[in-house]
């Protein structure tokens, strides 16, 4: 970032392409998060059948927050 900030063509772009990968590491960290409490609290794997289930509403809610 710190590189291509001295881009001229970057900086006439101007402060929001400049911050815009650090955005997209930010929702999906704030993503990960919230799939994180899901997984854990709200819909936690009690026997080994409920592992792909759990695993597939996982990969749904990424899929869905992050598009």
């Amino acid at each position: 970032m710190l590189i291509g900030s001295a881009s001229p063509s970057l900086q006439a772009a101007g402060w929001i392409a400049l911050v815009f990968p650090l955005f997209i590491s930010a929702i999906g960290i704030v993503v990960c998060m919230f799939v994180s409490f899901v997984a854990t609290d709200l819909q936690p794997v009690r026997c080994e059948a409920d592992i792909e289930r759990s695993l597939k509403m996982q990969l749904l809610l990424v899929r869905c927050l992050r598009v």
